[in-house]
């Protein structure tokens, strides 16, 4: 089988989709911001069904060298249903001097590439993503490294994706949750590095921009929240052919965008474009806020019938703080249909916090907020008059 050589770490064709072949000029590696200060370094390959084959890019290798050459050790971790140890081989060298070192770190690499691609590829179906960051952070130890090289959608465990409200979850809330119910790994001293977060391969859809944007910050507050020193996110390559003949992933929904129909209730989510900072009345996304409403807003001129925003919460905090921030919520958006050309005496806007039909239990046993429920609960409806039964 042809092999692809990049900077010491051999990859077969089965585990990667994007490399450059060998005797190719490399691009210079950038320094990381976030990994490699100190310490060892463990690897978490995703070799898995709907996630890109896994990439050794320039950056990972040279840091990869950087780490084997300070003495310490590099571990890999295979990342499916249940993350286990791939390479747990402590490095030691008795090289007294640097060409000497060189030839034992070109060993050891060697070795951490036959144990990627004879044990990487995926063995139990799903992705637990928080297993395999506790799994690594116990063979890195306290100021080690630890290495994502996956989309990190996690389909099982105690972060999942594929549950409805998840991924477009209040990172700030999930991370609360998380911590709340002891649920983190202990990341104390790590530094982490997620790699080619969110680049999903068939039959994973691509993940819209700001749903990319809320799961890195769902994954580095997670992180920080779990002790890491610091938690830093690199960019993948495009969208890559998907590793045939592995267990399977379930398939994880993107958000559903906002109707444009012309009567009849539309319900601006939280968790989509029209969405709100925690706690406050400002969009997340003001660019793609604007851009919805001017979707509905020629159709609320032209009716010229009166049009009610109400805006609800989610529990926390109470009603005397949830009724004015949905209040102000509502009002906001009525501020940006106006803008539009919507007449403002058409609009009626209204916060009702949990005072609405559809709001739904939100906490968990022992008070703790459901972050995904909860998301639920926080929206701006557009009530019109219903359509017309056909």
């Amino acid at each position: 089988m042809r092999r692809t050589v990049l900077a010491g770490i051999v990859l077969t064709p089965v585990l990667t989709a994007v490399m450059t072949a060998c005797g190719v000029d490399q691009p210079p590696a950038k320094p990381l911001a976030c990994v490699g200060d100190g310490g060892s370094l463990a690897l978490v390959i995703g070799a898995r069904s709907n996630s890109p084959a896994p990439v050794i890019s320039p950056e990972l290798n040279a840091l990869i060298r950087k780490v084997l050459m300070a003495r310490h050790s590099v571990y890999a971790v295979r990342l499916d249903g249940d993350p286990q140890p791939i390479y747990s081989t402590r490095f030691s060298s008795t090289a007294a001097n640097t060409p000497a070192l060189e030839a034992s770190v070109n060993r050891h690499v060697t070795d951490i590439s036959a144990a990627i691609n004879a044990q990487a590829k995926a063995v139990k179906a799903e992705a637990d993503v928080l297993k395999a960051l506790e799994v690594a952070a116990r063979m890195a130890g306290e100021g080690g490294s630890i290495v994502v090289v996956d989309s990190a959608l996690s389909t099982m465990g105690d972060l999942n994706f594929t549950q409805d409200g998840v991924l477009d979850a209040d990172p700030d809330d999930l991370t609360d949750h998380l911590a709340g119910g002891k649920l983190l790994p202990d990341l104390t001293g790590r530094r982490v590095l997620f790699d080619g977060l969110g680049v999903a391969a068939d039959p994973q859809v691509d993940l819209p921009p700001r749903v990319s944007e809320n799961l890195g910050q769902i994954w580095t507050k997670a992180a920080t929240a779990a002790g890491a020193a610091c938690a830093e996110i690199t960019t993948g390559p495009g969208r890559p052919s998907a590793m045939p003949g592995l267990p399977p992933v379930e398939t994880i929904a993107m958000p559903t965008p906002t109707p444009t129909r012309s009567c009849g209730d539309v319900v601006l989510q939280n968790a989509g474009d029209v969405g709100f900072i925690r706690g406050k009345a400002d969009f997340r996304h003001p660019a793609a806020a604007t851009a919805t409403l001017r979707g509905l807003a020629p159709d609320l001129t032209r009716a010229n019938r009166p049009v009610e925003l109400i805006g609800t919460t989610s529990s926390e905090g109470g009603d005397a703080i949830n009724r004015p921030l949905s209040q102000a919520r509502a009002d906001r958006v009525k501020e940006i249909l106006v803008s539009l050309g919507v007449p403002e005496n058409k609009i009626i806007a209204r916060g009702v916090a949990t005072d609405w039909p559809d709001h739904v239990d939100d906490t968990l046993p022992g008070g703790r907020l459901d972050p995904a429920k909860a998301n639920q609960n926080r929206k701006v409806v557009i009530r019109r008059e219903q359509c017309q039964k056909p």
